[in-house]
């Protein structure tokens, strides 16, 4: 039996507009197969939204502006959690992430961060060993 592929979307809140990180990462994931709906300028209701809608494993957020990191991350979770997804859906987040910000968004649920710079497998292999089984 095919095993099912796991489903990502990554994300790019309202006016972070940065988004050749985002597609390069959309694409590596599509190229290691993985199902990636890629989504730009959406409110965090629409993402979380439309994970329920496509049934997905990962949602993957990318932040390169400031402090919007911490904003749309507690937004996110906070919304997760009110829909009962916070433990069923892996949320991770690349981009420009100050070290002294990992920590609390850890505290918050996000689970993986990289920066720019992370290898390919590195981000591949840590989906793939930490997505939620919801079997």
């Amino acid at each position: 039996m095919k095993e099912k592929p796991i489903r990502v979307i990554i994300a790019k809140f309202e006016l972070e507009s940065h988004d050749r990180g985002a597609k390069l990462i959309s694409k590596m994931l599509s190229d290691a197969g993985m199902e990636v709906i890629y989504v730009t300028f959406k409110t965090v209701n629409e993402v979380v939204k439309m994970a329920m809608e496509e049934d997905v494993n990962v949602i993957g957020l990318s932040a390169l502006s400031g402090d919007t990191h911490k904003v749309f991350s507690t937004d996110l979770m906070k919304e997760l959690k009110g829909k009962g997804l916070d433990n069923r859906v892996l949320v991770i987040i690349g981009g420009r992430i100050p070290g002294a910000d990992k920590p609390e968004l850890m505290k918050l649920g996000i689970r993986g961060i990289f920066n720019p710079g992370s290898r390919d497998e590195e981000i591949i292999n840590y989906i793939k060993e930490n997505i939620p089984r919801n079997d």
